[in-house]
């Protein structure tokens, strides 16, 4: 098991937006993060950082993002 963490910060004035994003994108993620067999996936924020963890069982598997 492989586990994976990140964060990123989020322009000033702009969490709204990248919240509303989230929600547009929601159901193509989770396809996404199902078909690559990514388990425990969270993702919060504090102010402005995003922070998210998840677990694969694949020792060679990279998400990319695109």
């Amino acid at each position: 098991m492989e586990r994976h963490a990140f964060a990123m910060k989020v322009k000033e004035g702009r969490m709204n937006d990248y919240r509303k994003k989230l929600g547009e994108i929601w159901p193509k993620l989770t396809a996404f993060l199902d078909r690559n067999k990514v388990k425990n996936f969270s993702i919060w924020n504090a102010e402005d950082l995003i922070f998210g963890y998840y677990e694969n069982e694949d020792v060679l598997f990279k998400i990319k993002w695109k």
